[in-house]
């Protein structure tokens, strides 16, 4: 942020946001598995413009929830990062907190800190703990100023088998494309029906 003019000067190639990534196996933030961000352990801070929880398989995983937060990162690029499993259920015991504060998810700063956990077999991995507080509002005022016209998601995580449950500032549009486009495919006998999950109309939760 240009703190003299009080602007953003942010950095976005529509569907494709900086990939920033949690690595749950040595606890620590990176960005597209390259450039470390955090430490093993050392918590990673991010105040959400957008955000999504939905179900799907996923880069050859099984079937699973996932959460996908987007923000602004340290250098005005429009950023993703994403986690699954427990620690989505982390994500959401954080939410319920905030709707007693009267607070939305875009309107907090998140901290996510690698927690340390065991397998049965002893082998080491971490999930995300999230604390937050609520964001400084001039800051929000002048994000939303700036980012009400940007279609926020990221391209590669788009599929018809996504099954969404909550999200927010999150291009629905989008994914029910993917999902009648799919159908039509199926009329035209072009994709396998039983890969795809129905189409249905889906309710804004957020």
């Amino acid at each position: 942020m240009d703190e003299k003019s009080k602007t953003l000067a942010l950095k976005y190639l529509k569907g494709h946001p900086r990939q920033y990534r949690f690595d749950a196996s040595r606890g620590v933030f990176n960005i597209q598995g390259e450039i470390p961000v955090t430490k093993a352990g050392k918590p990673f801070s991010l105040i959400p413009i957008s955000y999504r929880v939905f179900k799907d398989s996923l880069f050859g995983t099984s079937k699973r929830n996932w959460l996908e937060l987007f923000f602004i990162d340290n250098i005005g690029a429009v950023a993703s990062v994403m986690v699954h499993g427990y620690s989505v259920e982390h994500f959401f015991n954080m939410s319920q907190k905030l709707f007693y504060e009267d607070l939305k998810i875009t309107e907090i700063k998140i901290t996510i800190t690698p927690q340390e956990r065991q397998t049965a077999k002893g082998e080491k991995y971490f999930i995300a703990e999230f604390e937050h507080e609520a964001a400084d509002p001039a800051y929000l005022k002048l994000v939303k100023a700036n980012v009400k016209d940007f279609e926020l998601y990221r391209e590669d995580t788009i599929q018809p088998t996504n099954t969404m449950i909550v999200w927010e500032n999150y291009p629905l549009c989008i994914v029910e494309s993917e999902k009648l486009e799919a159908a039509t495919d199926i009329e035209t006998g072009e994709v396998d029906e039983a890969k795809l999950e129905p189409v249905t109309q889906l309710d804004k939760v957020a």
